[in-house]
């Protein structure tokens, strides 16, 4: 099929995977991939230091499938492996998928690049199903056309989407170094305020699975502030940048390490609340009778 001239099978969709130990997942991932209806792809899989048995599954991929490719980097981060998959990109569009995620239909890709193709949109965006609420999110029934701008951000994750690559080229599109959470947002931000439209790709999926100990799970509460204050701090350089007003997180309510101090190992007599700014303790454990102020 082709749309403007352009056969859909000519472009070819280059997959980037940042891999950090994820041996238990890798493979659902690659076969819901390597399996798609649309063949011409491009999977670059970014072994960002892995100390299991991940590559070694890659290898074996690889061995049997020439689309797949395999670029090893010291741990540098999510951010760091995703910008190298950019640099080694040769397709015409662009797919973050993430190492423990995989995609739930086998048309994926046919159909987003026909929405891509039909639309001439920089950025196409599919629905997901989120394992941890059990919902499926971001999904239409019908193809339709956004238009560009930070108020009509669908989304903020990059690994349903699918992006032309020359738009991410001609913008300087990078994933920042600085995030282990939130680094594919920013990404989003910047791309819907640099695109003329997004368009939205009904009916299929990326399934997002919730692993817990990961870099998105596995943060205390206080690395978590500090993240989200850097977030914040991002997103002033860009409204100054491109002179627009991008919405922001709501306040961050920090949840306390709390200890327990009890008699008889059952009536609480003193409740430690441990903030990263404070320490609150509190009599019976709801009376606060003391604040101290500082780490």
């Amino acid at each position: 099929m082709s749309y403007k001239g352009v056969m859909a099978s000519e472009s070819k969709i280059s997959v980037i995977i940042p891999m950090y130990n994820a041996e238990r997942y890798i493979a659902q991932c690659l076969e819901n991939i390597i399996y798609q209806s649309h063949k011409n792809l491009e999977i670059i899989i970014v072994d960002d230091g892995s100390i299991d048995n991940s590559k070694d599954v890659c290898d074996g991929y690889a061995s049997r499938d020439s689309r797949i490719k395999i670029i090893a980097q010291a741990n540098q981060g999510v951010a760091s492996a995703r910008n190298k998959g950019i640099d080694s990109a040769n397709g015409q569009y662009i797919h973050f998928m993430d190492a423990d995620d995989y995609i739930y239909d086998l048309d994926y890709y046919e159909m987003m690049l026909e929405t891509a193709l039909m639309t001439d949109a920089a950025i196409v965006r599919s629905g997901m199903f989120d394992e941890r609420s059990g919902d499926i999110q971001m999904a239409s029934a019908h193809r339709y056309v956004l238009t560009g701008g930070v108020s009509n951000l669908y989304g903020g994750v990059v690994w349903a989407a699918l992006f032309r690559r020359d738009f991410i080229k001609k913008h300087q599109l990078r994933f920042l170094g600085r995030f282990s959470q939130f680094e594919d947002t920013m990404f989003s931000w910047e791309a819907a305020i640099c695109t003329e439209r997004t368009a939205v790709c009904p009916r299929v999926l990326v399934f997002h699975r919730y692993v817990q100990g990961s870099l998105s799970t596995g943060l205390d509460e206080h690395n978590r502030l500090k993240i989200r204050q850097a977030y914040n701090e991002e997103l002033d350089a860009l409204e100054l940048k491109y002179n627009v007003k991008i919405p922001r997180m709501e306040k961050v309510r920090e949840r306390p390490v709390i200890t327990k101090y009890r008699l008889f190992s059952t009536i609480v007599v003193i409740k430690k609340e441990k903030y990263s700014w404070k320490t609150r303790y509190l009599l019976f454990g709801v009376i606060p009778i003391l604040t101290i102020r500082g780490r």
